[in-house]
C-alpha cells in the first residue's frame, strides 16, 4: 500500500505540470489549428465549384488525413448557406451529386 502511495506521489508533479502548461496555452489563445485554418480559407474561389476542384487543391495543398480532414471542416464550416426558402421542396428524381454542383455553383 505504501508503494502504491509512493508512485502515484512521484508521478503527480509531471501531470501537473502537463495540465498546467495545457491550460496556460489554451488561456493564451494559442489555437495549434490557425495556420492550417488560414489556409483551408484561401482556396480559390475558381476552384469551388466543383468537388474535384476542392478536392484537388486541399490534396495537394495539405498533408497527412487529419490535416486534410481540418482543411474540409474549416472550408465548409465557413462556406455552408441553407436554403431556406426551399427546403421543403424536394426533387425526388435529382441524385446527390447534382445537389452537390448546384449548391456549389450557385454559392
Amino acid at each position: 500500500m505504501h508503494r502504491i502511495k509512493i508512485l502515484l506521489l512521484l508521478l503527480m508533479p509531471g501531470q501537473l505540470l502537463l495540465a498546467q502548461k495545457t491550460s496556460s496555452s489554451l488561456a493564451a489563445g494559442a489555437n495549434p489549428y490557425a495556420k492550417l485554418d488560414v489556409r483551408a480559407m484561401q482556396i480559390p474561389d475558381s476552384l469551388t465549384t466543383s468537388t474535384a476542384g476542392i478536392a484537388g487543391y486541399i490534396s495537394t495543398h495539405f498533408g497527412g488525413a487529419a490535416e486534410k480532414t481540418r482543411a474540409v471542416f474549416i472550408w465548409v464550416s465557413g462556406h455552408i448557406q441553407y436554403d431556406v426558402a426551399n427546403m421543403f421542396a424536394m426533387n425526388f428524381y435529382e441524385t446527390n451529386e447534382g445537389l452537390v454542383t448546384r449548391a456549389l455553383k450557385n454559392a
